[in-house]
């Protein structure tokens, strides 16, 4: 059985990572608006794509977006001004911790096309959490049943952050209480002489294809 039809997937996302890399608000504004707009290419409904600052509906006409929208002068404002902790903010530069940013499709789940995406970046202090981003693409949508959309995802997290690794995966939870879940890959890339994060590919087993790929090693299980 291929990935987009496994039925013991609780989630599935994309996720790609580096190590310490200090970055400005404009840096992570530039890479947020090229991903947001490689995945509105992939699916137009993701065009509508908004920055989540707060735990309520997003108010067009109040909030600013689209994120594809808005430019990039304006969003790096914006990420300096709602996504850093470390007073004093702006004009003081970033501290260790980076940026932490929300990115929302304007679709209440479970709608089929719903989207999230997490990102931190522009962290550079030793101890703090992890450069990263996920893209949460609902259990449902089309985008899981073809491996060659799923590699332009890819593609455009590498061109955008210049992660050292990606990899797409489900999560599987225990069968029990005792147990521990795990994630089961479909997509694992690596740049040369990084690694993909062990816990992503532990429990694959051997994949279909491993190919060189996008500046790095490339591995596809069915």
């Amino acid at each position: 059985m291929t990935f987009g039809h496994e039925a013991e997937h609780y989630a599935r996302d994309f996720a790609c990572g580096w190590g310490l890399r200090a970055e400005t608000a404009v840096d992570v504004a530039g890479r947020v608006l090229s991903l947001c707009r490689s995945l509105a290419e992939l699916q137009p409904d993701h065009r509508d794509i908004w920055p989540m600052f707060a735990m309520r509906a997003i108010k067009p006409g109040r909030d600013p977006g689209p994120i594809v929208d808005l430019p990039p002068d304006d969003l790096a404002l914006l990420i300096d001004r709602k996504a850093r902790y470390d007073p004093p903010q702006l004009p003081a530069p970033v501290g260790p911790e980076g940026y932490d940013l929300v990115i929302s499709a304007r679709l209440p789940p479970p709608h089929p096309r719903s989207l999230g995406i997490s990102v931190s970046a522009g962290v550079y202090g030793e101890g703090a959490h992890r450069n990263e981003v996920e893209v949460d693409y609902h259990l449902e949508n089309p985008i899981w049943q073809d491996a060659s959309t799923g590699l332009k995802v890819v593609e455009a997290l590498i061109e955008a952050f210049d992660p050292e690794w990606v990899c797409a995966s489900a999560f599987i939870q225990p069968r029990d209480e005792e147990g521990q879940g795990h994630h089961r890959p479909w997509i694992a890339w690596r740049a040369r002489g990084s690694d993909v994060p062990p816990y992503l590919i532990e429990r694959g087993g051997s994949p279909s294809e491993v190919r060189q790929a996008f500046g790095g090693e490339l591995r596809l299980w069915p």
